[in-house]
């Protein structure tokens, strides 16, 4: 019989919240843990919520703060309130301490049911601020309680089931990332050698053949699915590529990497497609992720760099710019956007712009560089991985909707 993990989840909401929203407040914790335990098995989920825990006699507060370093995830149902309580403020804080020491991954789901309006911002310090933005930032669910109230039990249901699907993309990554941080800790096991056979440094990474092995492992580009609340709607991207690779030219080998890397996303459909709010022209990370045609509304450029000439990109060449996502928030689309209506494709130049020869031992624009980029260019004609006539490696990848096969 297959065994599961229970993962643990802290509700976190402000008092005055759940006594004016009670059953929005109670769909957003007892339902969703109901069917995000449905969607999980083996695997489970358990929403720790105050009101169920704190026994007579408890310090509170405490309680409450370990409850949140020792849960998995963070459930913030984002209003004005919770904003403005403090309490709420040192579990978010708390919770936050924990999650920098995790692998990359996404630990926080922000539900926002009442919107933070320029009134709220208004008063906020830039303490306040810099929380809103984290929230903001993140692949969050809208449940505005004016919705809730005027929807069915039926669409109740529905728009939980979808926050628990997000839960269980949550624990799917977490869970992806733990087995791959494994399999490096077993791969990075150090030998003994004596010391008689003592060894220059090893590579970190041993480069890998190209064209027997593709330069690109893989590529993501999705929207979130239509809530029963027509709102805006997040598209979500990722690029991973083969960090080290090489060619044999002449018998030597050649080891390159991708050190620039573009994606463009265009819609065909109805609707209007912006740029993100959370990836705006900033240093990210140790990579450079930013929008390059900031005039054309019916197409977004982004561009990705490595951090410098000797740098390469690998797994995540698009920086997550919804702190520790695994996926990067590149635009919004309006609720009449179509999925099978939007067009994405990344392109890599194959030349000294779009690549980089760690040990080539020569400097930006020399001939040695521009004979080898010349070198790599051959391979992928070969394989009819350019445009005719360029040096232009163009893929192209359909858009779906999260969730769908």
């Amino acid at each position: 019989m297959a065994t599961g993990r229970t993962f643990r989840a802290f509700f976190s909401h402000a008092g005055h919240d759940a006594r004016t929203d009670v059953a929005l407040i109670d769909h957003c914790s007892v339902e969703l843990e109901k069917r995000a335990k449905s969607r999980l098995q083996p695997h489970s989920l358990d929403v720790w919520r105050a009101e169920n825990e704190i026994r007579a006699g408890q310090d509170w507060r405490e309680t409450y703060l370990e409850a949140a370093r020792d849960s998995h995830f963070l459930i913030v149902v984002l209003t004005p309130g919770w904003m403005a309580s403090k309490h709420c403020r040192a579990e978010y804080n708390e919770f936050r301490k924990i999650e920098k020491t995790l692998p990359r991954g996404d630990y926080i789901l922000p539900i926002v049911t009442r919107e933070i309006s320029e009134l709220n911002l208004g008063t906020y310090d830039d303490d306040d601020m810099a929380v809103y933005n984290d929230l903001k930032r993140r692949q969050r669910k809208s449940l505005p309680v004016e919705d809730f109230l005027n929807m069915t039990g039926s669409q109740r249901d529905l728009a939980i089931e979808a926050i628990a699907g997000e839960f269980e993309a949550m624990i799917a990554r977490r869970l992806a990332f733990e087995r791959k941080a494994a399999a490096r800790a077993v791969t990075r096991t150090p030998v003994a050698r004596p010391a008689a056979r003592a060894e220059p440094p090893r590579r970190t990474k041993k480069p890998i053949e190209f064209p027997a092995h593709d330069y690109l492992q893989d590529c993501k580009v999705f929207i979130e699915p239509r809530g029963p609340d027509a709102t805006a709607r997040q598209v979500f991207a990722q690029v991973d590529f083969v960090e080290r690779l090489y060619i044999l030219d002449a018998g030597k080998p050649i080891d390159f990497g991708v050190y620039r890397v573009t994606l463009a996303l265009s819609n065909e459909g109805p609707g209007r497609i912006e740029r993100a709010q959370s990836l705006e022209n900033h240093r990210v990370g140790t990579h450079d992720t930013y929008y390059l045609d900031r005039s054309n509304a019916d197409k977004i450029l982004v561009q990705a760099d490595a951090p410098d000439e000797n740098g390469r990109l690998g797994e995540q060449a698009l920086q997550p710019c919804v702190y520790d996502n695994y996926h990067a928030t590149i635009a919004v689309a309006s609720p009449e956007v179509e999925a099978d209506k939007l067009r994405a494709r990344i392109e890599v130049s194959v030349s000294t712009e779009g690549l980089c020869f760690p040990g080539a031992r020569a400097g930006p624009g020399s001939p040695r560089l521009g004979k080898l980029a010349d070198a790599v260019l051959a391979r992928f004609i070969e394989k009819n991985l350019v445009l005719p006539d360029t040096r232009r490696a163009v893929r192209e990848f359909p858009v779906t909707e999260r969730g769908k096969k």
